[in-house]
């Protein structure tokens, strides 16, 4: 089997929801406290960041959309009898997430003058293709394999979004996204320095 695929483009990437994101996070900590009237000085425990944090659950971060035309070709096997082609054009995304409720409590360290957190590896919770939004573009020497060839031009295209994402850099995209909402919000709570840290990278590996 043989296929070619055009560059994808990257279309856009944006911040799923960010603005939401943050005001969800700050309402969630909102009610840890009892606010009074004057200045406060907070105390947040170990145990209650740990809750808190697992409470938001999988979050997604990062949207990226692509676009593409697809040229999926299948060997006929017959000297004479050209290859099946089929050529689609296709619009997907992927979105990047952390899923806080897989922290672990050894993952937040407590200092006197600061926190550190180390969150859950992100990962791309979401790669597929907007079959609304994609097309059959021509198909050639398919015979009564038609359909077939298509479900499997549509499966291939979708793999390729997700090694597109990945090369793109959703992950790092995603730990960055993770730490501009996290840091701002348990710094202003705590008054104290907050470190959001990853597990160290690995080369990601796409299926």
């Amino acid at each position: 089997m043989k296929k070619s695929y055009l560059k994808w483009a990257l279309i856009a990437l944006a911040a799923l929801g960010a603005a939401a994101a943050v005001w969800q996070f700050r309402q969630t900590l909102a009610g840890w406290f009892d606010w009074g009237p004057g200045p406060q000085t907070v105390t947040i425990s170990h145990s209650v960041v740990v809750e808190k944090i697992e409470a938001l659950g999988r979050m997604e971060l990062i949207r990226y959309n692509f676009s593409n035309v697809v040229n999926y070709q299948q060997a006929s096997g017959w000297m004479l009898v050209p290859d099946s082609r089929v050529i689609l054009i296709v619009e997907g995304e992927a979105i990047g997430c952390v899923d806080f409720a897989r922290l672990d409590s050894s993952a937040v360290q407590m200092f006197p003058d600061s926190i550190a957190i180390t969150l859950p590896e992100p990962e791309v919770c979401v790669y597929k293709v907007d079959l609304a939004r994609s097309r059959v573009f021509d198909t050639r020497y398919t015979m009564w394999k038609g359909a077939q060839l298509v479900d499997q031009a549509y499966k291939s295209a979708e793999a390729e979004i997700l090694k597109s994402a990945l090369q793109a850099g959703i992950l790092d995209q995603t730990r960055r996204q993770a730490e501009l909402m996290l840091q701002p919000m348990l710094e202003g709570l705590s008054g104290k320095k907050v470190r959001v840290l990853f597990p160290p990278a690995m080369s990601p590996q796409p299926g």
